[in-house]
């Protein structure tokens, strides 16, 4: 009977000991998250400040972006969203749509709509000549 009485007792102080574990690992837990959201936000503030006194708009050209790994390329793109969607900060990005579309299969699986993924990230997209005319480069005959 004492022994088991013991077990019991060694039971209730572990079990106290893990919940008290679990509820500091969840509070920390939410005080990483908060200060996360928190960096965020002020580095969204600051960019609203850099551009709201200046006439340009900051512009940032990322090119060859659809040549990274899959999912390399997708975090980009989600970090613009998430990061840089402020007034005035815009993003150029020279990519192969095709290329691009099937990084999203790569990752979210081939029955995704890949088109209607990246419009979420990309507002206005145009295709540009795969070969120049010899008039267009200045070259007269």
């Amino acid at each position: 009977m004492a022994l088991k009485q013991h077990l019991d007792e060694i039971g209730d102080v572990l079990a106290g000991a893990v919940s008290s574990e679990v509820r500091d690992s969840a509070k920390n837990l939410w005080t990483v998250e908060k200060e996360r959201k928190d960096a965020v936000k002020s580095f969204k503030e600051l960019l609203v400040k850099l551009t709201e006194d200046e006439v340009s708009p900051i512009v940032i050209v990322i090119d060859e972006l659809d040549r990274c790994r899959p999912d390399y390329a997708l975090s980009v793109l989600e970090v613009i969203k998430h990061f840089f969607a402020v007034p005035k900060v815009h993003f150029i990005l020279g990519i192969n749509g095709v290329a691009l579309e099937n990084s999203v299969k790569a990752r979210y699986g081939a029955e995704m709509d890949a088109e209607s993924y990246l419009r979420k990230f990309i507002n206005v997209s145009f295709s540009l000549p795969r070969v120049i005319p010899p008039e267009s480069k200045g070259l007269h005959k």
